[in-house]
């Protein structure tokens, strides 16, 4: 797994981050974050999620520019295609990740998605899944991926999901690799995102929660709250 926060994402080597890391962002900076899940280790996963994260960093750190569901996929492929200049120069067929992306904006949240590592949006209550896994059999666990970050073009084009979203105080975002959610029920989820005030606490018992079940998969999250600010007296995102 690997991630993208803030300018801050993991080397290709790395044993993790040594603990939760907290920041506050201002949406009229119009900050973004993103997580990338490799595909096994034979595949040289790890390294399409460290490309996916070095290329991300590139194009996004101190811009400060609107990042829209266009600049999201956009993007992603050119993430594509750096992965895939790698697998090529390499010898690896099909190396690849996944990505999970969310922008802010005093105005809107925009969200792009390709693989299945989810997005969850917790609004008024309700816990709902807003990213769309790309997956051959949606029913089953583990199904192999129809698109992903290292299809080569020439193949076809990837089509990230998108979706655009009011920022609403309160809102809670959870972006996540499935080491997440296939160690927690979504329903245990939801009462954690909701009944932990503090969100850099929220996150630390998301994470011990998925290595107490079992850890079975790295399990990389990024867990966000929109929230109202008084600056120079008015009130803000």
């Amino acid at each position: 797994d690997n991630f993208w926060c803030n300018g801050r994402y993991l080397e290709e080597v790395n044993n993790g981050l040594p603990g939760i890391y907290t920041n506050i962002l201002y949406c009229g900076d119009n900050p973004t974050l993103a997580v990338f899940d490799g595909m096994g280790g034979e595949q040289k996963g790890e390294v399409a999620s460290y490309i996916a994260s070095s290329v991300y960093n590139g194009i996004c750190k101190d811009n400060k520019e609107l990042k829209n569901t266009v600049f999201l996929v956009n993007t992603a492929r050119k993430i594509n295609n750096e992965i895939c200049r790698y697998g090529s120069e390499n010898g690896i067929p099909n190396v690849g990740c996944t990505g999970a992306f969310i922008a802010f904006s005093k105005k809107k949240i925009y969200i792009a998605n390709i693989g299945d590592s989810p997005i969850l949006r917790l609004s008024s209550g309700e816990l709902k899944k807003i990213s769309v896994d790309h997956v051959l059999m949606p029913q089953k666990k583990k199904s192999p991926l129809t698109q992903y970050l290292g299809v080569p073009p020439k193949e076809f084009i990837i089509e990230p999901h998108r979706a655009e979203y009011l920022p609403l105080s309160g809102d809670r975002y959870l972006l996540c690799s499935d080491g997440v959610t296939d160690m927690i029920e979504k329903s245990e989820i939801k009462r954690m995102m909701s009944e932990t005030e503090d969100i850099g606490e929220a996150a630390k018992v998301l994470l011990e929660t998925a290595l107490k079940n079992g850890g079975k998969d790295n399990t990389t999250l990024i867990l966000c709250e929109i929230k109202k600010v008084k600056i120079f007296g008015k009130i803000d995102l």
